[in-house]
């Protein structure tokens, strides 16, 4: 017992230093933040980004192109300095800069650099689908974050039925391509259905 209590206890002291360490921006301003991106001599596109902790206690985060029906894009690396931050993708960057409520970004692909400005919003814009699914749910979720022996932390949702003491179990293990627990990158909600 005493070795699980120091185990436990050793965990969640690594998982606050990793917090503590990547104080910054990201932390300071988590959520959702969205601006039009206007392409020269052609459309403009809404640019989301989405500031969060990860189940491993690391901040993080991801890009969105609701206009482009694209979401959870996810990012490659990020370097933080200061009142910055910039999230490479596989194919772009986006830097940010803090100033006072919003963030001035900058998006990086292709020919130039182009501006935005980033304001905070409750949810990226979706597409409404027929099939999408609205609460209230017949269960309740619960995050999971799940250490493995190679020090991996893997993320999941367990979703539990309501008035069921012994529920059947069925593991969703989403299959090629981006995707996340809730959406896959057109917009679905394939776990949920």
């Amino acid at each position: 017992m005493k070795s699980l209590f120091r185990t436990v206890l050793a965990l969640v002291l690594t998982l606050a230093s990793h917090s503590i360490a990547h104080a910054g921006v990201l932390q300071d301003h988590l959520g959702r933040w969205q601006g039009d991106l206007k392409i020269p001599n052609g459309p403009t596109f809404k640019i989301g980004a989405e500031l969060f902790i990860r189940a491993d206690g690391f901040y993080w985060a991801s890009v969105a192109s609701p206009d482009q029906g694209a979401y959870d894009i996810p990012v490659t690396s990020i370097k933080e300095t200061g009142d910055t931050a910039e999230l490479d993708l596989s194919f772009a960057t986006l830097k940010l800069q803090w100033a006072k409520d919003h963030f001035d970004g900058v998006w990086v692909q292709g020919p130039g650099p182009l501006p935005l400005t980033l304001t905070q919003v409750t949810d990226f814009p979706r597409v409404t689908r027929s099939q999408a699914p609205k609460a209230p749910f017949p269960y309740r979720d619960e995050i999971l974050a799940i250490p493995s022996a190679d020090g991996v932390t893997l993320g999941a949702t367990l979703s539990i039925p309501n008035g069921k003491v012994h529920p059947t179990v069925v593991i969703l293990v989403h299959g090629s391509g981006p995707g996340t627990r809730d959406l896959d990158v057109a917009g679905h909600q394939q776990f949920r259905l």
